[in-house]
Protein backbone atom coordinates (compact mmCIF):
# COMPACT_ATOMS: atom_id res chain seq x y z
CA UNK A 1 0.00 0.00 0.00
CA UNK A 2 1.38 3.41 -0.92
CA UNK A 3 1.02 6.40 1.36
CA UNK A 4 1.11 10.16 0.81
CA UNK A 5 2.20 13.14 2.89
CA UNK A 6 -0.02 14.38 5.69
CA UNK A 7 -2.97 16.52 4.65
CA UNK A 8 -5.51 18.45 6.76
CA UNK A 9 -9.02 16.97 6.71
CA UNK A 10 -12.04 16.47 8.94
CA UNK A 11 -12.64 12.90 10.08
CA UNK A 12 -16.16 11.88 11.12
CA UNK A 13 -17.32 8.67 12.77
CA UNK A 14 -21.03 7.77 12.88
CA UNK A 15 -22.00 4.81 15.03
CA UNK A 16 -25.43 3.15 15.21
CA UNK A 17 -26.62 3.36 18.80
CA UNK A 18 -27.20 0.02 20.54
CA UNK A 19 -27.23 -2.12 17.42
CA UNK A 20 -27.00 -5.21 19.66
CA UNK A 21 -30.56 -4.54 20.78
CA UNK A 22 -31.68 -4.51 17.15
CA UNK A 23 -30.36 -8.03 16.63
CA UNK A 24 -31.96 -9.23 19.86
CA UNK A 25 -35.31 -7.67 18.95
CA UNK A 26 -35.52 -8.29 15.20
CA UNK A 27 -33.35 -11.33 14.70
CA UNK A 28 -30.15 -11.55 12.70
CA UNK A 29 -31.55 -11.34 9.18
CA UNK A 30 -33.93 -8.39 9.64
CA UNK A 31 -31.51 -6.50 11.89
CA UNK A 32 -28.74 -6.89 9.31
CA UNK A 33 -31.03 -5.41 6.67
CA UNK A 34 -31.83 -2.45 8.93
CA UNK A 35 -28.16 -1.81 9.73
CA UNK A 36 -27.18 -2.06 6.07
CA UNK A 37 -29.89 0.42 5.07
CA UNK A 38 -28.95 2.86 7.84
CA UNK A 39 -25.27 2.76 6.86
CA UNK A 40 -26.30 3.54 3.29
CA UNK A 41 -28.38 6.52 4.49
CA UNK A 42 -25.35 7.80 6.44
CA UNK A 43 -23.08 7.31 3.44
CA UNK A 44 -25.46 9.17 1.14
CA UNK A 45 -25.58 12.10 3.57
CA UNK A 46 -21.77 12.19 3.71
CA UNK A 47 -21.48 12.21 -0.08
CA UNK A 48 -23.99 15.05 -0.40
CA UNK A 49 -21.44 17.23 1.39
CA UNK A 50 -18.39 16.07 -0.53
CA UNK A 51 -17.38 13.38 1.94
CA UNK A 52 -15.57 10.17 1.16
CA UNK A 53 -16.63 7.06 3.05
CA UNK A 54 -13.27 5.56 3.95
CA UNK A 55 -14.66 2.35 5.41
CA UNK A 56 -17.41 0.63 7.35
CA UNK A 57 -16.50 -0.94 10.68
CA UNK A 58 -19.37 -3.19 11.72
CA UNK A 59 -22.21 -0.79 12.53
CA UNK A 60 -20.04 2.34 12.12
CA UNK A 61 -18.73 4.38 9.20
CA UNK A 62 -15.64 6.58 8.95
CA UNK A 63 -15.86 9.57 6.62
CA UNK A 64 -13.22 12.04 5.40
CA UNK A 65 -14.27 15.58 4.46
CA UNK A 66 -12.35 18.62 3.28
CA UNK A 67 -13.53 21.09 5.93
CA UNK A 68 -15.05 21.30 9.39
CA UNK A 69 -18.13 23.04 7.99
CA UNK A 70 -18.64 20.18 5.52
CA UNK A 71 -18.31 17.66 8.36
CA UNK A 72 -20.78 19.61 10.50
CA UNK A 73 -23.27 19.81 7.64
CA UNK A 74 -22.90 16.10 6.92
CA UNK A 75 -23.38 15.21 10.60
CA UNK A 76 -26.58 17.28 10.84
CA UNK A 77 -27.79 15.79 7.55
CA UNK A 78 -27.19 12.26 8.89
CA UNK A 79 -29.36 12.85 11.94
CA UNK A 80 -32.10 14.51 9.91
CA UNK A 81 -32.07 11.74 7.30
CA UNK A 82 -32.51 9.16 10.04
CA UNK A 83 -35.41 11.17 11.47
CA UNK A 84 -37.08 10.88 8.06
CA UNK A 85 -36.28 7.17 7.92
CA UNK A 86 -37.72 6.55 11.40
CA UNK A 87 -40.89 8.48 10.60
CA UNK A 88 -41.62 6.48 7.46
CA UNK A 89 -40.23 3.07 8.38
CA UNK A 90 -43.05 0.51 8.05
CA UNK A 91 -41.58 -1.69 10.80
CA UNK A 92 -41.59 1.26 13.27
CA UNK A 93 -38.00 0.41 14.20
CA UNK A 94 -36.36 3.58 15.51
CA UNK A 95 -32.64 3.87 14.87
CA UNK A 96 -30.31 6.62 16.08
CA UNK A 97 -26.62 7.32 15.69
CA UNK A 98 -23.93 9.06 17.67
CA UNK A 99 -21.38 11.14 15.79
CA UNK A 100 -17.90 12.40 16.62
CA UNK A 101 -15.55 14.48 14.50
CA UNK A 102 -12.13 16.12 14.56
CA UNK A 103 -10.06 18.16 12.11
CA UNK A 104 -6.34 17.70 11.63
CA UNK A 105 -3.57 16.06 9.60
CA UNK A 106 -3.89 12.47 8.35
CA UNK A 107 -1.74 10.12 6.34
CA UNK A 108 -3.69 8.79 3.38
CA UNK A 109 -3.18 5.34 1.92
CA UNK A 110 -4.83 3.64 -1.03
CA UNK A 111 -7.73 2.39 1.05
CA UNK A 112 -7.45 3.97 4.51
CA UNK A 113 -6.27 6.98 6.51
CA UNK A 114 -4.08 7.03 9.60
CA UNK A 115 -2.82 9.28 12.38
CA UNK A 116 -3.79 11.02 15.63
CA UNK A 117 -6.67 12.81 13.91
CA UNK A 118 -8.37 9.49 13.23
CA UNK A 119 -7.78 8.34 16.80
CA UNK A 120 -9.17 11.55 18.31
CA UNK A 121 -12.24 11.46 16.05
CA UNK A 122 -12.84 7.88 17.21
CA UNK A 123 -12.64 9.07 20.83
CA UNK A 124 -15.18 11.79 20.08
CA UNK A 125 -17.79 9.28 18.93
CA UNK A 126 -17.15 7.30 22.12
CA UNK A 127 -18.00 10.44 24.12
CA UNK A 128 -21.23 11.07 22.19
CA UNK A 129 -24.67 9.86 23.18
CA UNK A 130 -27.38 8.82 20.75
CA UNK A 131 -28.51 11.76 18.56
CA UNK A 132 -25.46 13.82 19.54
CA UNK A 133 -22.60 15.34 17.53
CA UNK A 134 -19.47 15.77 19.67
CA UNK A 135 -16.22 17.55 18.79
CA UNK A 136 -13.41 19.29 20.68
CA UNK A 137 -13.67 23.02 21.26
CA UNK A 138 -10.45 23.49 19.27
CA UNK A 139 -12.21 22.09 16.19
CA UNK A 140 -15.48 23.91 16.88
CA UNK A 141 -13.64 27.24 16.94
CA UNK A 142 -12.80 26.79 13.24
CA UNK A 143 -16.46 26.46 12.25
CA UNK A 144 -18.22 29.30 10.46
CA UNK A 145 -20.35 31.59 12.64
CA UNK A 146 -23.54 29.85 11.51
CA UNK A 147 -22.44 26.51 12.92
CA UNK A 148 -20.41 27.82 15.85
CA UNK A 149 -23.45 29.58 17.29
CA UNK A 150 -25.08 26.15 17.54
CA UNK A 151 -22.44 24.63 19.84
CA UNK A 152 -22.48 24.28 23.60
CA UNK A 153 -20.09 22.91 26.21
CA UNK A 154 -20.76 19.40 27.52
CA UNK A 155 -17.68 18.01 29.27
CA UNK A 156 -13.92 17.54 29.44
CA UNK A 157 -12.12 14.38 28.33
CA UNK A 158 -8.54 13.25 28.75
CA UNK A 159 -7.06 12.05 25.47
CA UNK A 160 -3.79 10.15 25.59
CA UNK A 161 -1.04 12.26 24.11
CA UNK A 162 -3.28 15.37 23.95
CA UNK A 163 -4.14 15.96 27.59
CA UNK A 164 -7.52 17.32 28.61
CA UNK A 165 -9.79 18.49 25.79
CA UNK A 166 -12.89 20.62 26.18
CA UNK A 167 -15.81 18.96 24.41
CA UNK A 168 -18.83 20.63 22.82
CA UNK A 169 -21.88 19.32 21.05
CA UNK A 170 -23.20 20.67 17.78
CA UNK A 171 -26.94 21.16 17.98
CA UNK A 172 -28.92 20.06 14.96
CA UNK A 173 -32.55 19.87 16.09
CA UNK A 174 -34.56 22.95 15.18
CA UNK A 175 -36.08 23.42 18.66
CA UNK A 176 -32.65 23.58 20.30
CA UNK A 177 -31.27 25.91 17.63
CA UNK A 178 -34.28 28.21 17.92
CA UNK A 179 -33.81 28.37 21.69
CA UNK A 180 -30.16 29.30 21.32
CA UNK A 181 -30.91 31.90 18.64
CA UNK A 182 -33.52 33.49 20.88
CA UNK A 183 -31.04 33.63 23.73
CA UNK A 184 -28.44 35.37 21.59
CA UNK A 185 -30.98 37.85 20.24
CA UNK A 186 -31.86 38.84 23.81
CA UNK A 187 -28.53 40.63 23.98
CA UNK A 188 -28.20 44.21 22.80
CA UNK A 189 -26.90 43.84 19.26
CA UNK A 190 -24.96 47.09 19.61
CA UNK A 191 -23.07 45.98 22.72
CA UNK A 192 -19.32 45.71 22.45
CA UNK A 193 -17.96 42.16 22.49
CA UNK A 194 -16.91 41.00 25.94
CA UNK A 195 -13.19 40.54 26.45
CA UNK A 196 -13.00 38.91 29.88
CA UNK A 197 -15.24 37.91 32.75
CA UNK A 198 -13.98 38.08 36.33
CA UNK A 199 -15.77 35.78 38.78
CA UNK A 200 -14.97 36.21 42.48
CA UNK A 201 -16.01 34.16 45.53
CA UNK A 202 -14.37 35.09 48.80
CA UNK A 203 -10.63 35.29 48.18
CA UNK A 204 -10.81 33.24 44.97
CA UNK A 205 -11.03 34.84 41.53
CA UNK A 206 -11.26 33.11 38.15
CA UNK A 207 -11.03 34.84 34.77
CA UNK A 208 -12.77 33.60 31.63
CA UNK A 209 -11.45 34.73 28.26
CA UNK A 210 -10.64 33.31 24.85
CA UNK A 211 -8.22 30.80 26.38
CA UNK A 212 -10.52 29.63 29.19
CA UNK A 213 -14.17 29.47 28.18
CA UNK A 214 -16.01 27.48 30.88
CA UNK A 215 -16.34 27.74 34.65
CA UNK A 216 -18.30 25.29 36.84
CA UNK A 217 -19.60 26.35 40.28
CA UNK A 218 -21.20 24.13 42.93
CA UNK A 219 -20.51 22.27 46.15
CA UNK A 220 -18.64 19.37 44.52
CA UNK A 221 -14.90 19.41 45.11
CA UNK A 222 -14.23 18.96 41.39
CA UNK A 223 -15.89 22.32 40.56
CA UNK A 224 -13.65 25.19 39.46
CA UNK A 225 -15.16 27.29 42.23
CA UNK A 226 -16.47 25.26 45.17
CA UNK A 227 -19.31 27.08 46.92
CA UNK A 228 -19.88 26.09 50.57
CA UNK A 229 -23.67 26.25 50.33
CA UNK A 230 -25.92 23.34 51.45
CA UNK A 231 -28.69 24.41 49.04
CA UNK A 232 -26.33 24.36 46.05
CA UNK A 233 -26.28 21.37 43.71
CA UNK A 234 -23.07 19.41 43.25
CA UNK A 235 -22.48 21.11 39.89
CA UNK A 236 -24.94 23.97 40.18
CA UNK A 237 -24.15 26.32 37.29
CA UNK A 238 -21.82 26.68 34.34
CA UNK A 239 -20.61 30.03 33.06
CA UNK A 240 -19.68 29.82 29.39
CA UNK A 241 -18.00 32.16 26.93
CA UNK A 242 -19.66 31.84 23.51
CA UNK A 243 -19.24 34.16 20.54
CA UNK A 244 -17.63 36.83 22.71
CA UNK A 245 -20.54 36.76 25.17
CA UNK A 246 -20.92 35.19 28.62
CA UNK A 247 -23.88 33.07 29.75
CA UNK A 248 -24.92 31.58 33.06
CA UNK A 249 -26.36 28.08 32.56
CA UNK A 250 -28.31 26.76 35.55
CA UNK A 251 -28.41 22.95 35.92
CA UNK A 252 -29.54 22.79 39.55
CA UNK A 253 -32.48 21.66 41.65
CA UNK A 254 -33.00 24.88 43.64
CA UNK A 255 -32.16 27.46 40.98
CA UNK A 256 -29.94 30.54 40.95
CA UNK A 257 -30.62 34.16 41.91
CA UNK A 258 -28.85 36.91 39.97
CA UNK A 259 -28.79 40.66 40.58
CA UNK A 260 -27.50 42.95 37.85
CA UNK A 261 -25.63 46.20 38.41
CA UNK A 262 -28.81 48.22 37.77
CA UNK A 263 -30.54 46.44 40.66
CA UNK A 264 -32.81 44.16 38.62
CA UNK A 265 -33.09 40.62 39.99
CA UNK A 266 -33.68 37.35 38.12
CA UNK A 267 -34.34 33.76 39.09
CA UNK A 268 -32.82 31.19 36.71
CA UNK A 269 -33.63 27.50 36.89
CA UNK A 270 -32.74 24.94 34.23
CA UNK A 271 -32.26 27.75 31.71
CA UNK A 272 -29.68 30.31 30.56
CA UNK A 273 -29.13 34.02 31.16
CA UNK A 274 -26.63 36.45 29.57
CA UNK A 275 -24.14 38.13 31.90
CA UNK A 276 -23.77 41.83 31.13
CA UNK A 277 -21.67 44.46 32.97
CA UNK A 278 -21.56 43.32 36.63
CA UNK A 279 -23.62 41.72 39.35
CA UNK A 280 -24.04 39.17 42.11
CA UNK A 281 -25.07 35.50 42.05
CA UNK A 282 -26.40 33.22 44.77
CA UNK A 283 -26.70 29.46 44.36
CA UNK A 284 -29.91 27.96 45.75
CA UNK A 285 -30.67 30.82 48.15
CA UNK A 286 -32.20 34.28 47.72
CA UNK A 287 -29.72 37.14 47.66
CA UNK A 288 -31.47 38.91 50.54
CA UNK A 289 -31.03 35.83 52.77
CA UNK A 290 -28.52 36.59 55.52
CA UNK A 291 -26.87 33.21 54.90
CA UNK A 292 -26.45 33.67 51.14
CA UNK A 293 -22.93 33.00 49.83
CA UNK A 294 -22.65 35.50 46.98
CA UNK A 295 -20.49 35.27 43.89
CA UNK A 296 -19.56 38.52 42.12
CA UNK A 297 -18.96 38.91 38.41
CA UNK A 298 -17.59 41.71 36.24
CA UNK A 299 -17.60 41.78 32.43
CA UNK A 300 -14.66 43.63 30.89
CA UNK A 301 -15.18 44.76 27.31
CA UNK A 302 -12.65 43.89 24.63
Amino acid sequence: MTTSAATEVSVLFADIGDSTALYETLGDSEAHQVVTRVLEILSQAARRHGGTVVKEIGDEIMVMLNSVDAAAAAACDMHEALEDRNEHDPTKTTVSVRIGLFHGPVITGTEDIYGDTVNIAARMVEQAKARQIVLPRVTAETLSDEFRRGTRFIDYATIRGKGELELVELLWEHDDLTLMAGRDQALDASANPAGRLRVRYGECEVVLDASRTVLVLGRNRVCNLRIDEPLASRQHIRIERRNDRFFLVDQSTNGTWLQEANGSEHFIRRSEFPLVDAGRISLGRRLDDDEAKTVEFLVERG
